[in-house]
Parts: structure tokens; C-alpha cells; sequence
């Protein structure tokens, strides 16, 4: 008889645990959505603009394709053209929330792309037979809301054109089948570097060069080049020594060159110190080298650049029923590369005139990095080479 009660006193709480979890999801929850909604309905104007304009101008809209920091990126149509279209977004999702950009700062970020738009095309007119391997600019849009003399809303958005896939989805998943020999593999190592080389030319350093920045363009049915995209974060230097705020200190971690992690670490103590100090950061074109190195070690091994420690990590974790963030893992990565550390490389997996040219890119020191021209011509010479054995 007790077991029976305990039974029915059991099934009573269930009941009413059930009946709780129902009233959140019938009541709670789209309360929480309405007020999500509610967060990004404030955008809504700047969509409307936005497919107006594109409507006006003759642009489809077809697919979107990826969400930046900044931009949010569609596949659109123009005279029968396939090309892409970067929507300069007024807000960044943190946590499911909206985080409002500043419209100022949002048309200071779209100026400037286009300031380093017109000066590759210039570089494209000055040299029509030679590639410049960075995205090919095809138009913009805009228009500035303003009130009382103040900017209210920005609608913007650059056409450019379009890629299949990005490098990164090229090594990884590679859901179009395209061809990974080590001559392809090389085409691409080429135009990578080219594209790194044409924008040092113009006296810019990249400071976000990885997989994910650089898109394949379809030329022909099976044949396909490499163009560097994503200007966010470039910067312009003059001389030799360049400083940067260290607020802008920019870039995925992975690729991030081993002095930028050393200063990024000193920095963030001197911050915690006087957190109203903002204090400056080194950086030259050697950034973009090492980050380049990286690229090509993911390229060539068709693995993550930090694959051995992670695996390492997770094995020693796992002995003692250990698990870590992606914090304590970042702090282990950074470790790891500021004291020299680089995965493995293989001559029998890799030629080993490619595992230098990474190598070499890869060094500790900046100055002891090649220049962008001096990788190109490197790997040039290689595809050379293997060209002849190929006919012969």
C-alpha cells in the first residue's frame, strides 16, 4: 500500500513537472522568441533598402552564402552574370543577440573597402596580362539616411565576383569533387602567394590571410583559380617599422604570427594593469608570411595546422578524465607556437622542396621569413619542374 502511494505521489510530480515544461513552451518561450524578434525588427528598414536597391539595379538575389563580422554575403545575378554581393550589415549576432555597429563606423569600414577596391583596379588596367590573384571588383550601392546632420541608418553593399568554394572547404570537404593533385595543389599555392605579393605591392598588409579568405573561381570547366578576399582587417604600411592600436590587433588565431602572440600576451597584462591604456602593437607584411605558412601546411597535409597538439591534449586529458575549454586549449596553442613549436613535416608526404618553402615561412623570427615575391617565385619554380618531368 505505501509503495503504491509513493507510486502515485511520484506520478503526481511528473504531472505537474509535465505541466510546468508545458507552460514554458506554450507561454515562456515565445514570449523569449517575440522579444528576439522584437531585437532584430529594428533592422528591418535596412533589408527593405537593401532589396530595393538591389531590385532597382537589376541585382537577383538567389542564395546566401556566408555571415562576416561585418558583411553578409549573397550569390546574386546581374545580366545573367553570377556574381557575390557583400550587404554591409548594421548589427553582429553575440549570444543570439543583435550588437549594434555604428552606422559612422559601418560607412568607414565600406569607404575604405572601396578605396582598396579602386586602387587593385587601377593595378588591373596598369597590368590587363597579369593577374593580380586578390577579388575582382564589379560595383557598390549606397544610400546614407541622415537626421538633424547626423547619420541614422547606412544601407551598403559591394559587388564582386563570385567563387564556388573557399580554399578551407577545398582541403576539408571538398563537396564539388575538384581535382587535389599535388599540380593543382601548386596552382593554387602560386596564386595565393601572388595575391599575397600584389597586395604588399600596394603597401598593404592582409593581417587575416587563411583558407577561409581565399575563393576559387571557376575559369573554364575544369580549371579554376585563387583570389584573396576579405579586406577587413588590412592595414596600410609606409616603412619598415609600422604599429598598429592594439584594439586593432586583428585575425584568427590559428594564423596569428608568434611576435603578434608574444606582444598580444604582454599587452593584455599591461591592460589588466591600467585598462585605460591603449598601447601600440608591431606589425609588418611578415604577418601575412607565417599566416601564408600556415596556409600551405593545411593545403598540402589536408589537416588542421594545430592537429598533433590537439590530439596531443585530448590523449593526456582523457587519461586522467580531464576535459578543456576552448580557452585553456587557445592558452596551450599560443604557448605552444611562441616557443618555436610547428607540426611535423613529412618529405615522403610532401616533396620536400614544398616542406621548405613552408619551413621557411614558419620561422620564429619575422626577418628570417621570405618576402611573398621570394615564395612565388619558389613555388613557381617547382611547378616548373614538375611540369618537365610530366612531359618527359
Amino acid at each position: 500500500m505505501f509503495i503504491e502511494k509513493f507510486k502515485f505521489i511520484k506520478d503526481i510530480k511528473k504531472l505537474f513537472l509535465f505541466m510546468a515544461l508545458l507552460f514554458t513552451a506554450s507561454y515562456i518561450l515565445p514570449m523569449a522568441q517575440e522579444k528576439k524578434q522584437d531585437q532584430f525588427a529594428k533592422y528591418d528598414e535596412n533589408f527593405k533598402e537593401f532589396d530595393s536597391m538591389c531590385l532597382k539595379n537589376g541585382i537577383k538575389i538567389f542564395k546566401f552564402i556566408n555571415r562576416g563580422l561585418e558583411k553578409i554575403i549573397y550569390a546574386v545575378q546581374i545580366n545573367g552574370e553570377w556574381l557575390a554581393c557583400s550587404f554591409y550589415a548594421p548589427y553582429k549576432v553575440k549570444n543570439g543577440e543583435p550588437k549594434e555597429f555604428n552606422p559612422s563606423k559601418v560607412l568607414e569600414n565600406f569607404e575604405k573597402d572601396i578605396k582598396l577596391f579602386k586602387k587593385i583596379q587601377k593595378l588591373e588596367k596598369k597590368y590587363p596580362d597579369k593577374k593580380t590573384n586578390l577579388i575582382s571588383f564589379r560595383g557598390e550601392g549606397h544610400k546614407i539616411s541622415k537626421r538633424d546632420n547626423k547619420i541614422e541608418r547606412v544601407t551598403l553593399f559591394t559587388i564582386t565576383e563570385l567563387g564556388i568554394t573557399d580554399l578551407n572547404e577545398y582541403i576539408f570537404k571538398n563537396k564539388f569533387n575538384l581535382n587535389k593533385s599535388i599540380n593543382t595543389k601548386l596552382n593554387l599555392a602560386i596564386d595565393t602567394a601572388n595575391g599575397i605579393y600584389t597586395f604588399h605591392k600596394l603597401h598593404l598588409i592582409h593581417r587575416d590571410i587563411k583558407p577561409g579568405n581565399i575563393i576559387i573561381v571557376p575559369e573554364s570547366e575544369n580549371k579554376f583559380y585563387a583570389v584573396i578576399t576579405d579586406f577587413s582587417f588590412a592595414k596600410k604600411f609606409k616603412t619598415k617599422v609600422n604599429f598598429v592600436a592594439f584594439d586593432n590587433l586583428n585575425g584568427t588565431n590559428k594564423y596569428l604570427a608568434p611576435e603578434n602572440i608574444s606582444q598580444l600576451r604582454q599587452q593584455v597584462q599591461i591592460n589588466k594593469e591600467y585598462p585605460e591604456v591603449n598601447p601600440l602593437i608591431y606589425t609588418d607584411p611578415n604577418v601575412d608570411i607565417y599566416a601564408l605558412g600556415v596556409t600551405l601546411y593545411e593545403l598540402f597535409y589536408e589537416k588542421p595546422y594545430d592537429n598533433e597538439l590537439r590530439k596531443k591534449l585530448t590523449e593526456e586529458n582523457s587519461k586522467f578524465n580531464l576535459s578543456f575549454s576552448n580557452d585553456d586549449y587557445l592558452e596551450h596553442f599560443f604557448e605552444y607556437i611562441r616557443k618555436g613549436n610547428r607540426p611535423a613535416l613529412d618529405n615522403n608526404l610532401v616533396p620536400e622542396e614544398i616542406n621548405n618553402i613552408i619551413k621557411a615561412c614558419l620561422a620564429q623570427e619575422p626577418e628570417d621569413r621570405p618576402t611573398a615575391k621570394e615564395v612565388l617565385n619558389a613555388l613557381t619554380a617547382i611547378k616548373e619542374d614538375l611540369d618537365k618531368k610530366t612531359e618527359n
